[in-house]
């Protein structure tokens, strides 16, 4: 049985996630849409709102396994993917310690390769 809500949340936070990071390029952005340095605003709450759904399925996924399959294996198959996506998170993150470290001097649009520098708007 598929969860419709968990896959809605996930593509609102997605969706909010570029939202708020297209719109924080612009000068006149609203204050709700911008990151600051205090207080919480929506800026803030899209991307821990994805992390958690993101575990929230991986969780469920995980427990569904374990119905159909013996739990060596499936813990075997969950520990490759965690380790394939803490890979990818030291590849392509921008935080130290070992952030970017693959792609240093590049910009994250960079790194994506398929959106150039923002100009000063």
């Amino acid at each position: 049985m598929r969860w419709k809500f968990i896959d809605q949340f996930r593509g609102f936070a997605i969706f909010g996630m570029i939202f708020v990071n297209v719109c924080c390029e612009f000068n006149n952005s609203p204050y709700w849409l911008v990151h600051h340095d205090y207080g919480f605003t929506f800026a803030d709450f899209v991307a821990p709102a994805f992390i958690f759904i993101v575990g929230f399925s991986y969780r469920l996924s995980f427990m569904k396994s374990i119905e159909n399959a013996p739990k060596s294996t499936v813990r075997k198959k969950f520990l490759k993917r965690y380790i394939i996506l803490t890979f990818l998170g030291f590849l392509y993150g921008d935080e130290k310690p070992l952030g970017g470290f693959f792609f240093k001097g590049f910009s994250p649009r960079q790194k994506l390769g398929w959106l150039p520098e923002p100009r000063e708007l």
